[in-house]
């Protein structure tokens, strides 16, 4: 069994990053920022049926701790928890070398990693199933909290809108470590020095 392993979320401000396994569906699948909402939602009921492992990280794991070493360590647990014949995983580091030898110190096998690895049918299910994943939990925190914070990435004018209302109302959402975060903060206590 080929397994693709790709995230949902990386590079948001808000919200937990989403890791996702997926077996090889035996057709072809694209990298999920190339569907619509709705399309993706129908993927992902069919993707869903095969074997596969969601894992979602906290904001307040990504603060702790190195994320390239959090992706590592959960993809390794994923891979544990499928049997595979071949994985394949969409590198978050620059140094595909190391991120390997790293990934091979807690699993063995076939392992494969690269950049921009959607290309394959398993990662890019992968994908589909942790963006939907992701989107998910993204709305549950709005119904929850009754807020509009966007799609959590910075490049998103609700979500930039957002933070600058609720960065202290709502600061659990935020991935208070990151310089944006930390520059809103310091460029408004300054107002007030």
């Amino acid at each position: 069994m080929i397994i693709g392993v790709d995230e949902a979320g990386r590079g948001c401000i808000i919200g937990p990053l989403v890791m996702a396994a997926c077996a090889d569906p035996g057709f072809e699948v694209k990298d999920s920022k190339l569907y619509t909402k709705k399309q993706r939602a129908e993927l992902f009921d069919k993707l869903i049926t095969l074997p596969h492992v969601v894992v979602s990280i906290p904001v307040w794991a990504l603060e702790q701790y190195n994320m390239n070493d959090l992706e590592c360590m959960t993809t390794a647990s994923m891979l544990g928890q499928l049997p595979f014949s071949k994985a394949i995983v969409d590198c978050p580091s620059i140094n595909l070398a190391a991120y390997k030898e790293q990934l091979l110190t807690m699993i063995a096998g076939d392992v494969t990693v690269q950049h921009k690895a959607e290309e394959h049918n398993s990662v890019a299910a992968a994908s589909v199933i942790a963006k939907v994943y992701r989107d998910r939990i993204l709305q549950g925190l709005k119904d929850t909290h009754n807020i509009e914070c966007g799609s959590g990435y910075l490049s998103d004018y609700k979500t930039q809108n957002f933070m600058k209302a609720h960065w202290n109302t709502h600061a659990f959402l935020f991935r208070k470590t990151w310089r944006p975060y930390k520059e809103l903060c310091q460029s408004t206590l300054n107002q007030y020095v």
